[in-house]
């Protein structure tokens, strides 16, 4: 409460915006088209959007496309050309958003990746997030902590082996590809932004490994209206909290129907939306080079208590063996 209390922010301005188009989860494949739904982000986020805007954040897999987006060749797809469109009237800003994804490659190069049926091909899809500025460079993600069962199977690296066999099925052991190492992107003014993926954000640990690499500010992207009107929701936006008291950076939370937030480095909730309405808002945050002693030394004093009360346990199990022998 005393740190709380004392902890003053360092003055760094930077505008951000948060967009929330509410687009029900069940109705994103065939109700609604993909134009129309990259059509309402664009809508809402010209109503906040202003010429020293750094950058603009939509949610996971706002970019949507039934067959996914190719990676190698999407400066020529007409979702990319769309938000470079509406990208180029502000000239510092980046579009930072969640993106369905896939790569090709011409030999089996990862535990996910699947050959392509007649073709010497391989693919891998992605959960991913991808930066769009006013440039030709793109900046890709690909999230990291899969959820188990739904975007990675268990132990896929141990069931490896059943590879030809899921494949004749036409179906995988892999599930979403991933990267190991966060990625951070950065604008051309050079701030360094985390995109962090629906729950990786429970992951305070992995969380840290983006500001060590130069995050300025954390960027959590999710689609909780899988959760419906329940808590899980709310737990999530709290966890928000707690990675923006152990990095000191703010966190700007998108969520495709909600909750989304911008959420200071004290962890104060600064401006909410309301949940199932679509909304953008829109904070001059402020950004921050600092190294906690979280960020620099992860849960070291979690996992040495544990180390700690694993010992007493144990004592105290031989010294009660040892007194009934007595």
């Amino acid at each position: 409460l005393f740190m709380y209390e004392q902890y003053e922010e360092q003055e760094d301005p930077s505008n951000i915006v948060v967009v929330q188009p509410n687009i029900d989860p069940y109705e994103k494949v065939g109700t609604l088209s993909s134009s129309d739904q990259l059509n309402t982000l664009i809508t809402l986020s010209k109503k906040v959007v202003q010429p020293n805007t750094e950058f603009i954040i939509w949610p996971e897999t706002a970019i949507f496309d039934e067959k996914g987006v190719d990676e190698d060749q999407i400066r020529s797809n007409n979702y990319y050309l769309q938000v470079q469109r509406f990208l180029y009237p502000y000239k510092n800003a980046n579009v930072l958003t969640g993106i369905e994804s896939y790569k090709y490659y011409s030999h089996d190069a990862t535990p996910s990746s699947t050959k392509i049926p007649g073709y010497n091909i391989y693919v891998d899809h992605f959960d991913a997030a991808v930066n769009i500025e006013n440039s030709a460079r793109v900046q890709f993600y690909h999230k990291s902590k899969l959820v188990p069962g739904v975007e990675e199977m268990p132990f896929g690296s141990f069931f490896s082996f059943l590879k030809p066999v899921f494949e004749h099925l036409g179906g995988s052991t892999g599930g979403y590809g991933k990267q190991d190492e966060p990625t951070v992107f950065y604008s051309q003014s050079g701030i360094g932004a985390a995109p962090v993926i629906c729950y990786e954000s429970i992951y305070g640990e992995y969380v840290g490994k983006y500001v060590l690499k130069g995050a300025q500010f954390i960027a959590v992207i999710t689609n909780d209206g899988w959760w419906e009107n329940t808590s899980g929701k709310d737990q999530h936006l709290d966890y928000a909290k707690l990675r923006a008291i152990e990095t000191r950076r703010w966190v700007c939370q998108s969520g495709n129907t909600g909750l989304s937030a911008f959420i200071n480095q004290r962890g104060d909730v600064v401006q909410q939306t309301k949940w199932w309405v679509p909304a953008a808002i829109k904070q001059d945050i402020n950004l921050s080079s600092d190294l906690t002693f979280y960020v620099k030394y992860g849960d070291f004093l979690a996992k040495l208590a544990c180390i700690i009360a694993s010992i007493l346990i144990i004592y105290l199990l031989i010294n009660n063996l040892f007194f009934k022998a007595r």
